[in-house]
């Protein structure tokens, strides 16, 4: 060969050296890219991995190791310190947070009760005068199921049952009152006929004082009364009532309006309940006459003899607004 040849040959072989050089270059550096690409998601892995914290660590403070070697921490609540090394866990802690005086405790929701439920709802058609279908109104239950899905509707009968239910509960207990009470009562009665039906209406109420000295009323008796409404049927409803509640020795006044009826009544009355000794003063203050049916009889009678003065004013004022009205007529019919 010439000299021309071997140097061209020479020339081709470095060439393919250098190539294989950046080749194997390229491999070192896609190798490196895939360790460290593979690197990442494992470190990544690791830190993903790491023990997670105990809870109620988010009650305590570390104060760090103290004079005896050993790590302690402060409870948030009360202040206690408890070894806390790793040997011993969160067991400690944990169990301190169960005894801890000073941590509020969690409100924990009661369960639901259908016998709590029915008495509460009977408390509110007693005090708020409800109708017994309240218990069946559409609203009123979704209202319930929404609060608590466990809560059981009723209808209107099983309310009526409660109601008469609590209505014997407390009868019960107002007796008993009355049986230890040491003192005398008043009573007010009043009679009344309905408009629609002419049935006759009678309310016994009782009033007394405690032994705080609280005035208390309490009704007594609200029935209707049969005919005939005389002194005699309404002294045999009032006594009868008495002795239901055991106050036939207890009276001190009744008080009742005007009415014939009534006056025959409190003689019956009285003569049935002295003989039992149950008056004071042989029952001369027993009778107590309505100062409002008193006041109220004045009133009717003034207006009475006022009644023709009162129509001329009431035709007078009449007269003036008829005026005032034509005036006013007239000057729009003028400027219009």
């Amino acid at each position: 060969m010439d000299q021309q040849s071997l140097e061209r040959i020479a020339l081709l072989e470095a060439e393919n050296e250098r190539t294989e050089m950046e080749m194997n270059a390229e491999v070192e550096t896609q190798g490196q890219n895939q360790t460290e690409s593979v690197t990442q998601p494992c470190q990544r892995a690791k830190r993903v991995r790491k023990k997670q914290r105990a809870l109620c660590w988010d009650e305590f403070t570390s104060v760090g190791i103290e004079e005896d070697g050993k790590e302690r921490a402060r409870c948030h609540h009360c202040g206690i310190k408890l070894v806390v090394e790793k040997s011993y866990g969160t067991s400690t802690m944990n169990r301190h947070l169960t005894l801890c005086p000073e941590r509020p405790q969690p409100e924990t929701r009661p369960k639901y009760d259908h016998k709590v439920d029915r008495e509460m709802t009977s408390e509110i058609i007693i005090y708020h005068d409800m109708p017994f279908r309240y218990v069946e109104y559409e609203k009123v239950r979704a209202r319930d199921k929404f609060l608590n899905p466990d809560c059981k509707p009723i209808c209107r009968q099983t309310v009526a049952l409660d109601v008469f239910k609590r209505f014997e509960i407390e009868k019960a207990k107002l007796i008993d009152v009355f049986a230890k009470h040491n003192g005398r009562v008043c009573l007010t009665a009043d009679l009344w006929s309905s408009r629609s039906t002419v049935t006759g209406y009678i309310c016994v109420t009782s009033h007394y004082i405690d032994e705080s000295w609280r005035l208390n009323n309490k009704i007594l008796a609200f029935c209707d009364l049969k005919p005939p409404h005389n002194g005699e049927e309404i002294a045999k409803k009032v006594y009868d009532c008495l002795k239901e509640w055991g106050l036939e020795k207890k009276i001190l006044t009744i008080t009742l309006d005007n009415a014939s009826a009534n006056t025959s009544m409190q003689t019956i009355l009285k003569h049935r309940l002295q003989s039992g000794n149950g008056l004071l003063c042989g029952g001369k203050f027993l009778h107590v006459r309505c100062c409002a049916h008193i006041l109220n009889l004045i009133v009717q009678a003034g207006l009475e003899l006022a009644s023709g003065l009162l129509e001329n004013i009431r035709e007078s004022v009449k007269f003036v607004k008829a005026s005032e009205s034509l005036n006013c007529r007239r000057h729009r019919r003028t400027f219009c």
